[in-house]
Parts: structure tokens; C-alpha cells; sequence
């Protein structure tokens, strides 16, 4: 995926661009905490760039079950 391809919109939002370059390397779904962790900022931040992408068909977003039973969204690349 080149930058030059991505969407005006995104290209603006650096922690946008952060969770794809992330997604990109581990080839799998990660759950919203998860990336917040691994990039080092706020679920809030990730969570909104994840609704931009999700927009612009660059990732997908699905619900499971994580510990204890609770809802978690895990985020995976479009391809």
C-alpha cells in the first residue's frame, strides 16, 4: 500500500497512518487496546482513526468476546 494512494483524509490523521503501517506488520486482527498500546496513545485516538479507515474501506472492524466475557472490536486490513 502506497502512500500516494491512500485517501486526502487519511494521510492527514498520523495516528490513521500509524495503525495501518501497525496492521501492515502483524498481518492480523488486533483488538482497539491492543494497538493503542503498541503505537503509545489513547483508545479514543485509535478508535476514531479506525471509523476513518473503516470509511474509506481501508480496514474492517468486527466484535468478539475477550476476557471475561466483555465486547472488545478487533481491526483488521482490507485487502
Amino acid at each position: 500500500m502506497k502512500a500516494e494512494n491512500l485517501p486526502e483524509p487519511v494521510k492527514k490523521r498520523p495516528t490513521a497512518l500509524l495503525i495501518l503501517i501497525y496492521l501492515e506488520k502483524k498481518k492480523k486482527g488486533r483488538t482497539i487496546t491492543e494497538i493503542a498500546q503498541e503505537i503509545g496513545t489513547t483508545e479514543a485516538a485509535v478508535s476514531k482513526a479506525v471509523e476513518l479507515l473503516n470509511r474509506h474501506n481501508l480496514a474492517e472492524k468486527a466484535h468478539g468476546r475477550g476476557k471475561k466475557g466483555r465486547r472488545t472490536t478487533v481491526v483488521k486490513l482490507k485487502h
